[in-house]
């Protein structure tokens, strides 16, 4: 993986969280629910993204997904989170564990009742 793969992921993080927000404002949210529940859903859909690539690898084989389709597109760049030494698989569903975290770290949980981790941890 390349610097190039971590600027698309970058920029696609971006573009799905700007699609979040824009649809809640669009469906009649404040602004500021729609910047805290857009981040919530862009992680959480970006997570099942990668949880549904290491399923489709995992069950079809490795190398299942077509080269240079836009499924793999999107969610290549996203394998930079896990350092190398494990399969593709395992690659997905570990990033998929860790933009779920980070989802928990920044925004919560509402459905399991969890408050943003950095709140609890540094504002009391």
């Amino acid at each position: 993986m390349t610097p190039k793969h971590v600027v698309r992921a970058i920029l696609i993080t971006a573009l799905v969280y700007v699609a979040a927000i824009l649809a809640f404002i669009l469906l009649g949210a404040s602004q500021q629910v729609a910047l805290f529940f857009g981040g919530s859903t862009a992680l959480m859909a970006l997570a099942f993204l990668m949880i549904t690539r290491g399923v489709v690898e995992m069950m079809q084989g490795e190398g299942a997904l077509a080269e240079g389709g836009l499924f793999r597109l999107i969610s290549d760049p996203f394998l930079v989170l896990v350092p190398g030494g494990v399969s593709d698989q395992a690659k997905a569903l570990l990033s998929a564990g860790i933009l779920y975290f980070t989802k928990v770290f920044v925004f919560g949980d509402v459905a399991l009742g969890l408050p943003p981790l950095w709140f609890a941890m540094f504002g009391g």
